[in-house]
């Protein structure tokens, strides 16, 4: 399952990412992925408890997709390390979107850079771009297991 955390920059290009994200799953070469674009927009980080109770929400809206018909998912607003650290816990991802870097989820080596703008802008990917390398290294990890 394709599991993406969105972090850093401003909910509105957290947002338009999380579209693209979707779009750009559906357009694909190698078939479709749908791509369900999920937000937990309450409560705001501020205290030890309201960042264990946005973990455990994501935890629970992540497991709730398996079985499901969607490829995988979209956490579009990922506001603080314990949210991403069950992310990566099953198997996902952390990108990292252009713009002011999160104060509070850390930037772990292998992290995609990513935009919300078509094509690129310097080193951060867009959504076509960011997806397909993640396919790419999906299919890598498949190749090297059965060698």
């Amino acid at each position: 399952m394709i599991l993406i955390g969105l972090a850093g920059s401003t909910m509105a290009r957290r947002d338009n990412m999380g579209l693209a994200l979707v779009d750009a799953g559906l357009r694909m070469a190698g078939g479709p992925r749908r791509l369900a674009r999920l937000a937990i927009c309450s409560p705001e980080p501020g205290k030890m408890h309201d960042e264990i109770m946005r973990a455990e929400r994501t935890r629970d809206r992540i497991d709730d997709m398996r079985g499901s018909s969607f490829s995988g998912a979209v956490m579009v607003h990922v506001m603080c390390e314990a949210e991403a650290k069950v992310i990566r816990a099953r198997g996902g991802e952390i990108w990292h979107v252009e713009g002011m870097p999160s104060d509070s989820v850390v930037i772990h080596w292998g992290d995609r850079l990513v935009t919300d703008t078509e094509g690129g802008n310097r080193h951060y990917l867009d959504a076509v771009e960011a997806l397909s390398e993640l396919s790419l290294a999906a299919k890598g990890k498949r190749s090297t297991k059965g060698a």
